[in-house]
């Protein structure tokens, strides 16, 4: 056998030896598919959910609620729909104030008999602020009642520059529960007003 023979065979040996495996890898292929992940990242589900509750509070829709009476406490917040642990559920609507504002119109206020304190101060970004919802406006997140075992929380979220606060379920709500929030006020002269603020 010639050299140049010798090449031409060992060169067939290697083709031959290389299409099997071509042709496994084909079959594997065919049975079993690539599977690609559908899930998203964690910062875009963030940024979805975010966006989600940015519509929600620019829409101030507010379905699947009804206000009822509740003895020895006066109007309150039932959800007519089952809620999910963490999901949005209201605003707490109203005037954004600062805080030196916010005490002026609380000493107006104490001085009318009839006028309620819907008041709800919070920190955001070291900064104190206050939201303002007692004046009448149809919005039900003003209207929810206390609980030191409530069924909601508050965080801040910020829209145009402006912190907004919204109540999420702490966890999962039935329909036809009270929807409730810990006002979070334990001083004295708070329990002497309102003793309900203990329960």
């Amino acid at each position: 056998m010639t050299n140049k023979a010798k090449v031409c065979s060992q060169e067939e040996e290697k083709q031959n030896k290389k299409q099997p495996q071509q042709i496994r890898n084909s079959q594997l292929t065919d049975f079993f598919p690539v599977r690609r992940s559908n899930r998203k990242p964690l910062p875009k589900v963030m940024k979805e959910k975010h966006k989600t509750i940015e519509e929600a509070i620019l829409s101030g829709k507010e379905e699947g609620f009804e206000v009822k009476e509740f003895p020895d406490k006066g109007r309150g917040v039932v959800t007519c729909k089952a809620l999910k642990r963490g999901e949005f559920v209201l605003e707490y609507y109203g005037e954004l104030i600062d805080y030196e504002e916010a005490l002026r119109r609380e000493a107006i206020y104490a001085m009318k008999e009839n006028t309620g304190c819907y008041m709800y101060y919070f920190k955001s970004l070291d900064k104190r602020y206050c939201i303002d919802a007692t004046k009448e406006s149809g919005r039900l997140g003003r209207l929810i009642n206390h609980s030191k075992k409530g069924n909601l929380k508050t965080q801040s979220i910020y829209l145009k520059e402006n912190p907004h606060l919204a109540f999420f379920a702490c966890r999962d709500i039935e329909p036809g529960e009270e929807l409730c929030y810990d006002y979070g006020d334990r001083s004295k002269q708070a329990l002497k007003s309102h003793p309900w603020l203990a329960l």
